[in-house]
């Protein structure tokens, strides 16, 4: 494989433009293994978690897979799977509104399976977020807020629900940077309440929460960089 090292800021994409570029090209064949994850990493110059960002994209996207035993490997049936670039473009270049009503849309369906599916341990979770939040110094726009997005996505126990809000968040993160800050009480409250229809198994209160959190957010401009 003929690699590159990584110098754009959204290293993750870089990666998987290089492995669709080798994928066209025909330097990694449908049903090859791909090299070790530490070696790959020291080839494209990103750390492994940047690596897995781009593995976790193109599994969710059925070009690879992970056998048992170990190892990843290029999908047999890949071939003609052009999308995710397509995908990734148009990404990058939604506006601020697009990646709000794509979030909306995801996220209230979210708290809805998670009212069906959280199990205990879901919960514990979801209240440790919290907990940390309140004890910590809180960032409005820092790691925490998402965690708690997270893993109410984990508790969907649907694999690709996680990844759709890490992309979009990612993604967004990415492209626009924010100059208003909200109140941490609020934001907590807010959070409880999606916990609390959660663990009440009330998936319109859920949705309802979920809403008026991400309208909140809305309302605090943001510019593009």
């Amino acid at each position: 494989m003929q690699i590159q090292k990584v110098l754009h800021k959204r290293l993750y994409e870089d990666v998987l433009d290089q492995l669709m570029e080798q994928l066209r090209t025909g330097a990694l064949a449908p049903g090859s293994p791909l090299p070790p994850e530490r070696q790959l990493a020291e080839d494209f110059g990103v750390s492994r978690g940047t690596l897995r960002e781009a593995f976790r994209i193109l599994e969710a996207g059925g070009i690879l897979e992970t056998r048992q035993g170990g190892g990843r490997y290029v999908r047999a049936d890949v071939m003609g799977r052009d999308y995710i670039p397509r995908f990734l473009e148009v990404l990058r270049a939604s506006t601020s509104e697009n990646l709000y009503e794509v979030r909306l849309l995801i996220e209230t369906g979210i708290a809805e399976l998670a009212c069906e599916r959280a199990t205990g341990d879901d919960l514990a979770d979801l209240e440790n977020s919290i907990a940390q939040m309140e004890s910590s110094d809180y960032d409005p726009a820092g790691p925490l807020r998402e965690y708690f997005h997270l893993i109410l996505a984990n508790a969907t126990h649907n694999a690709l629900m996680p990844e759709m809000v890490r992309v979009n968040l990612d993604i967004y993160h990415q492209n626009y940077s924010h100059y208003g800050i909200r109140d941490k009480a609020q934001i907590i409250a807010e959070h409880r309440e999606i916990l609390e229809a959660v663990r009440t198994r009330d998936p319109e209160r859920a949705k309802t929460a979920v809403r008026a959190h991400i309208v909140n957010a809305r309302q605090y401009r943001y510019e593009r960089k």
